[in-house]
């Protein structure tokens, strides 16, 4: 695939996330956090979903070992559906919610949730 191809896989969630070129915020948190966001976005992280395309695995053998649910463990998997994270995910969406006034619990599927990421993530 060329390097411009929007079909090439592993910058999927950074394109939904970012459709425009400039700083980000996020670059102002504290190292180990910028760190973890920055993996996420750019497909460099230690999910499955990474892990097996570095090393020539099929996308559906790359199951997520954290909760034997047999689903790909990619940041959706992680971020929106993975049981073990539930407590975590919960916290965490009552902070987002806390500051930006989202109502996560009115959006009705997963694209709602990734606009809503970009929203955040821009504002």
């Amino acid at each position: 695939m060329e390097a411009g191809n929007p079909n090439k896989p592993k910058l999927r969630l950074y394109r939904i996330l970012k459709p425009s070129f400039g700083r980000e915020v996020y670059l102002n948190l504290p190292y180990e956090q910028r760190t973890l966001i920055a993996e996420m976005r750019c497909g460099t992280n230690r999910l499955r979903i990474d892990m097996g395309r570095r090393s020539g695995e099929e996308v559906q053998d790359r199951i997520c070992l954290v909760c034997g649910s047999g689903q790909v463990e990619d940041e959706r998997h992680l971020l929106l559906h993975c049981d073990e994270y539930n407590d975590l995910r919960s916290r965490m969406y009552y902070r987002i919610a806390s500051v930006t006034q989202c109502q996560f619990d009115r959006m009705e599927s997963e694209d709602q949730w990734l606009l809503e990421a970009r929203f955040l993530l821009d504002s």
